[in-house]
């Protein structure tokens, strides 16, 4: 369950069969999190530093940023910088769509100048904050998104850590 699979091009992806494989700041972390009808929650597992942070709760999706957050403090880590640096628009063009992973659709849109990601079920949708470098950060989570573009359009969308991506999702629309 921690063997990480591979994407296409034979990268592995950060995501064993069950389990998201990868680290934080160089701290070995193994880990999975979801929710269903209004219940959310996070497990991580720092097997090499005798660490497992368990956030469970009911509003929203932000277990998994809160996880990052207890597991940073306990292994004496400090916050990244987070940017919020405008999306050039012929940029943010490009990544409009929907894509497609596991019979799931995810649709990226502009809304207020900004970009979102709408997942199954979020009619909101999570903004996105661009780091730069084509690298984004999903709002309130831990989550990084990166766009693979070719020529005029994003042509898929991948979601991880930042090092390591646990989801490819391809463009259908």
């Amino acid at each position: 369950m921690i063997t990480p699979v591979t994407t296409r091009d034979g990268a592995p992806n950060g995501y064993g069969y069950g389990l998201g494989i990868g680290d934080l700041d160089g701290h070995r972390r193994i880990s999975h999190g979801g929710g269903i009808n209004g219940f959310s929650g996070d497990l991580a597992r720092y097997p090499d530093d005798d660490l497992t942070v368990v956030v469970l709760g009911n509003t929203d999706a932000t277990v998994g940023l809160i996880a990052a957050r207890v597991g940073r403090a306990a292994l004496g880590l400090s916050e990244p910088a987070v940017k919020d640096l405008p999306v050039p628009a012929e940029e943010a063009a490009r990544m409009v769509g929907t894509y497609q992973v596991h019979g799931h659709q995810l649709v990226v849109f502009a809304s207020g100048g900004r970009l979102r990601l709408r997942s199954p079920g979020d009619e909101r949708g999570d903004e996105l904050l661009y780091q730069g470098g084509g690298e984004f950060l999903v709002k309130g989570t831990p989550d990084h998104l990166r766009f693979d573009t070719q020529g005029a359009r994003a042509t898929a969308l991948r979601l991880g850590d930042g090092k390591r991506w646990r989801l490819e999702a391809v463009r259908v629309e």
